[in-house]
C-alpha cells in the first residue's frame, strides 16, 4: 500500500511541477513579447495566467506569494491607462489649441506645423489602438506626436518677433506648454509598464527554482528590451531592408517581407510623415495649409483610400490579313487605340505605344517591337515583344520559348516564377514593384499601367483612369474621341489618309533608343509611304474634298499640271490641313 501513496504523491507533485512549468513559460513568453504583439492579444494573455493564478492560490501558497496577482493587475491598469491618459490629457486641451493657432495666417509655419501636431493626434484618436496595435506601434505614435510638436514649438518661437503675431504665439505658447507636459505623462506610461513586465519575469524564474521544469529550460534574463526568440514574438524589423524605421516587419505570403507602418507615417521604411493618412496611396502635400494627400495613380480619394481599377478594354494590338491598293494578303500589325480607332501598320522597328505627356507625372514608356517575317514573297509584320521602360528599369514580355513558357524578364533576369512579385526601386519614398501575373501580364504598383502578350503575336496595354487624356503614341490620348487618335507624333491629322494613316502614325512614333539585348531595333528604317496615287483616284475618294483642295492648291501653284500641285492636292487631301505653300 505505501509504495501506491508515494506513486500518487510523485504523480501529484509531477502534475504540479508540470503546471508550474506551464503557466511560468506563458508568463515569460508574454512578457518578452508584448511589444510584438497586439495589445489585446498581450491583455488576453494576462487575463488567462492571472485566472489560473486565482484557481490554484488556495493550495499553492508559496506560488501565490510570489506570483501574485496584484502585478498582473497594475499591468492591466497601465494598459487601460494610456488611453485614458490620451483622452484625460490631451483630447481636452485640444478644442482650445486648435482655435488658437487657427487665428494665425494660413502659410504661417506655426499654422501648418500645428496642423500636421493635429492630424497625427486626430489620426490616433480614430484608431482603436488595442485590438490594431502592439504596445511598441503605440508608443511610436506617442513618440511621432512629441516629435511633431518639438518642431511646433520651434516655429512658435521663431514667430515671436513678428508683432503682428506674437500675442497669438504667446497665448498658443501656454497652451501647448500644458499640452507638452501632459505628452510627457503618456510616455512616461510605457517605462513603468516594461517595468512592471521585468518584474513577473523575475517572479517566474524564483518559482522556477524552487520548481524545476522537466523540460530543458533556463532561467530568463531580466529584461524586455529583445522578445523571446519564438514564432510569434521574434524581432521582425531584422528581416526588412530597408530596416522599418516606425513600423513593423511583416511576413508576405510569398515569403517577402514588407514594413506595416505605424499611424503617421509610410514609404517603404515607415520613414516618411504622413500627417494626412494617405498610408502606401500617396505622400503628404504640406506646400499649402492644410496639407492634402497626393495619390499615386492607382489610388483616387481624399485619404488614397480607393484602388482605381485597370481599364479591361485598353489597348490592344495583335496581326491581321489585310489588302488595300498599296497591298495585297499582306499580314500587318493591326491596333486598336484606347478609345477604338483602328489602323494598320506594316513597321518593322521599336515604337512607342503610349507614354505621358510632357507636364504629366510619374513618367513611363512601354513601346513594342514589330519584326518583318517573309512569307509566300511577300513581307509580313506582327509584335515581337513589348517592353515597358520605368523609373531606370525595363520590364519586358517576348516570344514563347522551346519550353512552352513565355519570356518574361526586367533588364537581364530571366523570370520564371509567374506570378510573383519584384521591385523596381524606390520613387517618392515608396516601393514601386512589378506584378507578374498568369496571362502573361505585368503591372505596376503603385503607377496603375498594365501590359500583357501572349507569347506570339497578341499584345496589350492597360491603363486606368487616371491616365485619361494625360498619355499620348501609337496608342492613342484616352480621351475619349476616336478621331483625335489618328494624329502623327508631331500633330498632323491623318484619318483621311485611309490606307496610309497606319504608315504616317507608326513612323513618326519610331524610338530611336532600344533596350539592350535588341541592337538590330536601333538601326531598323522606316517603311516608306507608298506613292501618291493618280488624281483621278482622290476625286473617286471624295469628289467634294477634292474640289476644295484643287480651289487651295490652283491658288497657290498657278498651274495645275505640275507634280507640285499633285504633291499640294495630296496634302491638302491626306492631312486635312490647309495648305500654305504649293
Amino acid at each position: 500500500m505505501l509504495p501506491v501513496v508515494l506513486l500518487l504523491l510523485l504523480i501529484a507533485n509531477t502534475c504540479k511541477s508540470d503546471w508550474i512549468c506551464d503557466i511560468t513559460t506563458r508568463l515569460i513568453d508574454t512578457s518578452m513579447s508584448y511589444k510584438t504583439r497586439r495589445c489585446e492579444i498581450t491583455i488576453r494573455d494576462l487575463s488567462r495566467v492571472k485566472a489560473d493564478l486565482i484557481r490554484f492560490r488556495r493550495t499553492q501558497a508559496f506560488v501565490s506569494s510570489s506570483l501574485n496577482k496584484k502585478t498582473i493587475d497594475n499591468l492591466f491598469k497601465k494598459f487601460k491607462m494610456i488611453n485614458k491618459q490620451m483622452k484625460m490629457y490631451v483630447k481636452m486641451d485640444l478644442p482650445r489649441i486648435k482655435a488658437k493657432f487657427r487665428e494665425l495666417p494660413q502659410t504661417h509655419e506655426a499654422r501648418i506645423q500645428g496642423d500636421v501636431v493635429m492630424q497625427l493626434v486626430d489620426a490616433y484618436f480614430k484608431l482603436n489602438p488595442c485590438s490594431t496595435q502592439t504596445l511598441q506601434e503605440k508608443q511610436d505614435d506617442i513618440d511621432a506626436i512629441r516629435l511633431a510638436s518639438e518642431n511646433w514649438k520651434q516655429a512658435i518661437r521663431n514667430g515671436l518677433n513678428d508683432p503682428n503675431v506674437k500675442n497669438t504665439l504667446i497665448n498658443l505658447n501656454k497652451l501647448k506648454e500644458k499640452f507638452d507636459k501632459n505628452l510627457a505623462k503618456i510616455a512616461g506610461t510605457f517605462p513603468k509598464i516594461e517595468s512592471l513586465f521585468e518584474m513577473l519575469i523575475k517572479m517566474a524564474n524564483h518559482i522556477r527554482n524552487e520548481f524545476p521544469c522537466n523540460i530543458e529550460t533556463t532561467e530568463v534574463p531580466v529584461t524586455t528590451s529583445k522578445p523571446k526568440t519564438t514564432k510569434e514574438a521574434t524581432p521582425k524589423t531584422v528581416t526588412c531592408v530597408p530596416t522599418c524605421v516606425h513600423g513593423s516587419c511583416e511576413k508576405l505570403g510569398n515569403g517577402e517581407y514588407i514594413c506595416k507602418c505605424n499611424t503617421g507615417f509610410n514609404g517603404v521604411d515607415c520613414s516618411l510623415n504622413d500627417p494626412c493618412g494617405c498610408g502606401e496611396g500617396g505622400v503628404c502635400d504640406c506646400a499649402s495649409s492644410p496639407c492634402k494627400c497626393k495619390c499615386f495613380p492607382l489610388y483616387s480619394g481624399a485619404k488614397c483610400q480607393t484602388i482605381l481599377p485597370l481599364d479591361p478594354y485598353g489597348c490592344r494590338i495583335s496581326e491581321e490579313m489585310h489588302t488595300n491598293r498599296f497591298w495585297q494578303n499582306t499580314i500587318m500589325t493591326h491596333y486598336a487605340t484606347f478609345d477604338r480607332g483602328r489602323y494598320n501598320f506594316l513597321g518593322r522597328c521599336l515604337y512607342v505605344l503610349t507614354e505621358p505627356k510632357d507636364a504629366v507625372e510619374p513618367k513611363f514608356q512601354i513601346a513594342l517591337r514589330q519584326k518583318l517575317h517573309a512569307k509566300d514573297g511577300r513581307n509580313h509584320t506582327w509584335p515581337e515583344y513589348i517592353v515597358l521602360h520605368v523609373n531606370g528599369r525595363d520590364v519586358i514580355i517576348g516570344q514563347e520559348k522551346a519550353d512552352g513558357e513565355v519570356d518574361v524578364r526586367i533588364d537581364d533576369q530571366q523570370i520564371t516564377a509567374i506570378p510573383s512579385e519584384h521591385s523596381l526601386g524606390i520613387v517618392n519614398g515608396h516601393a514601386l514593384k512589378a506584378h507578374v501575373k498568369d496571362g502573361v501580364r505585368v503591372e505596376i504598383v503603385p503607377y496603375g499601367i498594365g501590359i500583357g502578350f501572349d507569347g506570339e503575336s497578341v499584345a496589350n496595354v492597360d491603363l486606368n483612369k487616371y491616365w485619361e487624356n494625360n498619355v499620348r503614341g501609337m496608342c492613342g490620348d484616352y480621351d475619349g474621341k476616336i478621331y483625335d487618335d489618328y494624329v502623327t507624333k508631331q500633330g498632323y491629322v491623318v484619318r483621311r489618309r485611309d490606307d496610309n494613316k497606319g504608315t504616317l502614325i507608326g513612323n513618326s512614333w519610331k524610338k530611336v533608343d532600344s533596350v539592350k539585348y535588341d541592337e538590330e531595333a536601333k538601326t531598323c528604317r522606316n517603311i516608306p509611304l507608298p506613292a501618291v496615287p493618280a488624281l483621278s483616284e482622290l476625286q473617286d475618294w471624295d469628289g467634294e474634298l477634292y474640289e476644295k483642295a484643287k480651289t487651295t492648291c490652283s491658288s497657290l501653284c498657278g498651274s495645275t499640271t505640275t507634280i507640285s500641285f499633285r504633291k499640294c492636292i495630296a496634302n491638302f487631301f491626306f492631312s486635312e490641313d490647309v495648305v500654305s505653300s504649293c
